[in-house]
């Protein structure tokens, strides 16, 4: 069974959500690890009070996957301390990890770690920034920002 592993944006919006699950979803893989940050690592975030809760976000991922790909084995879980091995560094069956360009660096560390266990390096399959041009992207702490700002303006 090959196995594929998604590292989920921090504060995932739709707009980067989806661009991740997707190319997850063409890796041809039989079953699928989805990381997403839980919420103590997420304390120090600008406009935290507008982000979900760790189980929306990760019900979220789960269930864009179910509806896209239909019969994929789905698991989830949370990325809660940084400093500690994840399942794609862990399980030798994983074979592929798609990651956004911001935590490439992460994937990267992982193959080092699967390197050092003896398992083969996982095909890192990485995620374009989302919006803007080559050099931009669609930041999801603007989008917060705008957000309140939008929220003040209406309280008023």
């Amino acid at each position: 069974m090959k196995s594929c592993l998604a590292l989920v944006p921090a504060d995932s919006s739709a707009a980067e959500l989806e661009p991740v699950l997707a190319q997850a979803k063409s890796c041809n893989c039989d079953r699928i690890y989805i990381t997403t940050t839980a919420d103590n690592l997420l304390a120090k975030k600008s406009h935290k009070q507008l982000l979900h809760d760790y189980e929306a976000r990760r019900a979220a991922a789960v269930d864009f996957m179910v509806l896209v790909r239909p019969g994929l084995t789905v698991t989830a879980g949370a990325l809660s301390d940084p400093q500690e091995p994840t399942q794609a560094e862990l399980d030798p069956t994983m074979r592929a990890l798609v990651v956004s360009q911001e935590t490439l660096p992460g994937g990267q560390a992982i193959n080092a770690g699967r390197t050092a266990r003896g398992f083969e390096q996982l095909q890192l399959v990485v995620v374009g920034l989302v919006g803007g041009g080559s050099d931009s992207k669609l930041s999801s702490t603007a989008l917060r920002e705008a957000d309140a700002a939008a929220a003040v303006r209406t309280d008023s």
